[in-house]
């Protein structure tokens, strides 16, 4: 029997993952992103709790042929992805998630000023009367709470800030609305809040 090297490599490459990425690409892009995720986690730090994570799942959900995600079938064991969903399934995970992110919040800058506490009460009553009205307009109320959400204090807040608005607002009509900031006077400084 001869040996081919070539022949060989072929029967490594035919038996394992990397042919499953030829017949179905969407995975290979996927773990493509998962890499940009995880290089914007870690690498420039953005947000890091969320995307390392975020990331690192979508990287061991999206190799081909390992069996990670497969259910017991007859005794046989499980994927180790099967046995982590199973927390995501009965909703463990995410009391467990934000009982830690609850308990890593610095709240320094809320004991040095406690009027910003306003803001976080005003947040809380956008999204309350944007699910209330979401569901005058006759929403369900499974789309009524998304669209509460998707309103909630994450995004208006983060606009406000000057430098995002110079990136976001630059050639944009509405780079005149102005904000928060543009309405702060300095005799407001010297109030003892």
């Amino acid at each position: 029997m001869q040996f081919s090297f070539f022949s060989a490599l072929g029967s490594i490459l035919a038996d394992s993952g990397f042919a499953a990425f030829l017949e179905d690409p969407r995975s290979l892009i996927m773990i493509l992103i998962s890499f940009v995720l995880l290089y914007l986690g870690i690498g420039k730090r953005f947000e890091p709790l969320l995307l390392i994570p975020i990331a690192f799942g979508m990287l061991l959900a999206n190799f081909p042929l390992t069996g990670l995600l497969n259910a017991p079938v007859d005794g046989s064991s499980p994927g180790m992805l099967w046995v982590f969903y199973q927390g995501v399934q009965h909703a463990i995970y995410p009391s467990i998630i934000f009982l830690g992110i609850g308990a890593m919040t610095d709240f320094g800058p809320l004991i040095a000023r406690p009027s910003s506490l306003l803001l976080g009460a005003a947040a809380q009553l956008g999204i309350f009367s944007a699910f209330l009205l979401a569901l005058a307009l006759g929403f369900p109320s499974a789309v009524a709470a998304a669209i509460a959400i998707i309103g909630g204090a994450d995004g208006p807040p983060s606009l406000s800030h000057p430098v995002l608005q110079r990136i976001i607002f630059r050639r944009s009509p509405l780079r005149h609305i102005p904000t928060w900031r543009s309405f702060r006077s300095s005799s407001r400084r010297s109030c003892v809040c």
